[in-house]
């Protein structure tokens, strides 16, 4: 709780930058740096309390390609909607639905669906 309210400041001025320069996605982009940062105080601090290097804290390799598919099917569904023009409401409606879309066919295509699995089968039915 210390991090999360020491970290609040900087949550605020990250997401009324975000909405002065980019309108309502920046909120979400100050939100997520926010996320990243607060994300990276638990490590640390994790990392400490087991005495174990923060690099081996996590499956970097593995996290960084996640990260690439999901990029790349924004920026996917990002160049189809300035190619399409759809109207506002139906990009609102179906946008998150093809991002969805893309990244679980790059997922699949790549074979990460099978360590999503793997994952999901180690911890159980997620949510139960």
């Amino acid at each position: 709780m210390r991090y999360e309210a020491a970290i609040l400041p900087f949550a605020l001025l990250t997401s009324l930058a975000g909405v002065w320069y980019y309108g309502l996605p920046g909120a979400a982009i100050g939100s997520v740096l926010t996320t990243f940062v607060v994300y990276v105080f638990f490590l640390r601090r994790l990392s400490q309390v087991m005495s174990i290097p923060i690099a081996k804290l996590q499956d970097w390799k593995n996290l960084g390609l996640i990260l690439v598919a999901s990029v790349l099917a924004a920026m996917l569904v990002r160049l189809s909607v300035d190619l399409l023009q759809p109207p506002v409401p139906v990009a609102a409606l179906v946008g998150p639905a093809a991002v969805l879309v893309c990244y679980a066919a790059m997922l699949f295509v790549t074979g990460y669906y099978r360590t999503l699995a793997e994952v999901r089968r180690e911890w159980g039915v997620l949510g139960a």
